[in-house]
């Protein structure tokens, strides 16, 4: 890239209107639904790890988004708290102390624009004690660097290192000029920002890291972290590939043309909002699902037989534990089983122990019938889900 040339100049090659209108459409939605403060909590946290594991991991933690959360949650560092930490685990509390951070800082009752010694301070917490050569947490590098690959759109070579106050000094003056706010979605806007900061790359490691904190900073400022803390690192993990390809490409002319990157990036923002909805959705239903379980166990049908018996109200309440959805965020929010493993299941077996598998088979057939579960056959296996035409049946 001729540095020469370089300007915070781009072009935007299309509208992309009916994505920002979807997007607020999805923020709207959100911040009208009341939840309990303990589901928020919840979100808030899901989020927080989803974004750590995300954004370590395109930098080469092999640490999964489990071990991220049993980490955080001191599941493994409470023993381990004499211990020298791992560089992963070491990079994940970062991140968290970082995270932490941009928090604290959106509050400030010194206003919410981002400073140089912010950036500064942004990379040290997110970079000490890792040991990288030649990184100082917290300064500007003094060499020149090299990163990507040809596999991956090419090479870039970030800003010369005396050249980078001054381009910071102009990045954050592009940031927060009348301009960038009047032609600009905040949404857009943050995407911009994370292009033009990790191009500078202005640290010997820990810009892409520092970057996509800024673009989730200037979302949460921007209102968009409704119930939680979240950004698009986890989506830029998924798709870690084409991230990577499209800021290459992206560089390769000036003006930049960022159509490709922010069109990307929105279907990736609208993709988190989506899955904001699914999980409160989610939540929604099984809770009124298991709203109308108690009341069915408590509805007589006949003078000596409740809709429910004990049996299959025990059975179903088990049930709609164990499918809870692996990924709370998918949009398809239900789990299931296939028969044979609930067949087998020793919590199951415990709740129909002294009768055959035969009548277990047909209470199950029967829960299908009175529209609690569905049987679904796929690949010769039958799967077995809860059916929420149960709410309006009853």
């Amino acid at each position: 890239m001729d540095w020469t040339a370089f300007a915070f100049k781009y072009t935007l090659g299309k509208n992309f209107s009916e994505q920002l209108i979807s997007i607020d459409g999805y923020r709207r939605a959100v911040e009208r639904i009341v939840i309990p403060n303990a589901w928020k909590t919840k979100l808030n946290r899901l989020n927080r790890i989803r974004a750590i594991h995300g954004t370590t991991a395109i930098e080469g933690n092999l640490m999964s988004e489990n071990q991220v959360r049993d980490f955080l949650e001191g599941a493994s560092s409470a023993s381990d708290s004499d211990k020298t930490l791992s560089m992963d685990q070491l990079q994940v509390q970062n991140a968290k102390r970082a995270q932490e951070w941009i928090r604290e800082r959106s509050q400030s009752r010194h206003g919410t624009a981002l400073r140089l010694e912010d950036l500064l301070h942004l990379h040290k917490l997110v970079t000490e004690g890792e040991r990288i050569l030649e990184n100082v947490p917290g300064k500007l590098r003094t060499r020149s660097v090299i990163v990507g690959s040809e596999e991956l759109g090419g090479v870039h070579r970030g800003a010369p290192h005396d050249q980078l106050p001054n381009l910071l000094k102009g990045f954050l003056e592009w940031l927060y000029s009348r301009k960038a706010h009047n032609e600009l979605h905040p949404v857009e806007r943050a995407l911009l920002a994370h292009f033009f900061l990790v191009t500078i790359h202005p640290f010997r490691d820990g810009n892409g890291r520092v970057s996509r904190l800024i673009e989730a900073y200037l979302l949460l400022i921007g209102g968009y972290n409704i119930h939680g803390f979240y950004g698009l690192s986890n989506f830029f993990y998924k798709n870690a590939n084409r991230y990577k390809m499209l800021l290459q490409h992206s560089r390769k002319s000036i003006p930049f043309d960022l159509t490709e990157f922010v069109e990307f990036g929105l279907g990736g923002f609208e993709d988190e909002l989506k899955g904001i909805n699914s999980f409160i959705q989610g939540r929604q239903n099984r809770l009124t699902y298991m709203d109308t379980l108690s009341r069915c166990h408590a509805t007589k049908r006949s003078a000596r037989r409740y809709v429910l018996s004990d049996r299959e109200y025990t059975f179903l309440t088990q049930f709609v534990d164990k499918t809870n959805p692996i990924d709370p965020f998918a949009l398809d929010v239900e789990n299931r089983m296939s028969l044979s493993k609930v067949l087998s299941d020793p919590a199951f077996q415990f709740i129909y122990r002294g009768v055959s598998p035969r009548t277990f088979l047909r209470d199950i057939e029967k829960l299908r019938d009175k529209r609690f579960v569905k049987l679904q056959q796929e690949n010769n296996e039958t799967y077995v889900s809860i059916d929420l035409g149960a709410i309006e049946q009853y």
